[in-house]
């Protein structure tokens, strides 16, 4: 029963920060981390309320990809940009795309290893076609990383992270936002 007032310990910020920096997450510089979240909800519920404010661009290794976000040409070009941005990504060059929502079209096209790659993809209003981040998952095998999502946590959003086996071990063991392999 004693166990129901059981507090979570304080850990500042910036103790926050640095354990996650060990996991590969670290800031972007000029980030702005309490445009979400005051210093006092951080610390009071430690990881939680910091890895949502750096998973909102603030940092590289993190991102909260919204997937009601295909609206025009250009769109799933960003998102493979994105991804791209995580802990260096695979080399994708020419990445270009065509989006007609009205029409009912969508693909993406980029090099990936010297070799062209199309991929066609499903139109359902604006909502991103997850077929796209289970292919940029299917290319990280053989390189040591995965693509990390918790789907289901935020609506229709979701929580991406690319780490390799060490990172994420690392992460879970801070994290209150549980992530599985991009299936």
């Amino acid at each position: 029963m004693f166990g129901l007032f059981k507090k979570t310990p304080r850990v500042t910020v910036e103790e926050q920060l640095r354990q996650l920096a060990e996991c590969g997450v670290v800031p972007s510089p000029g980030a702005d981390l309490f445009e979400l979240h005051s210093r006092e909800q951080m610390e009071k519920k430690p990881y939680g309320p910091l890895i949502e404010a750096l998973s909102m661009d603030c940092c590289t290794a993190l991102w909260m990809c919204d997937y009601e976000r295909i609206e025009d040409h250009g769109d799933y070009r960003d998102v493979l940009l994105r991804l791209e941005s995580m802990h260096a990504g695979l080399g994708l060059a020419e990445i270009s795309d065509f989006v007609d929502v009205n029409a009912g079209q969508a693909r993406v096209e980029f090099r990936w290893r010297g070799e062209a790659r199309k991929l066609v993809l499903k139109v359902d209003n604006d909502w991103l076609d997850p077929q796209l981040l289970r292919s940029y998952a299917e290319m990280l095998e053989g390189t040591g990383r995965k693509l990390y999502s918790n789907e289901r946590d935020y609506g229709q959003s979701a929580l991406l992270a690319i780490f390799d086996e060490k990172q994420m071990a690392c992460f879970q063991a801070l994290s209150p936002v549980k992530l599985k392999p991009m299936a």
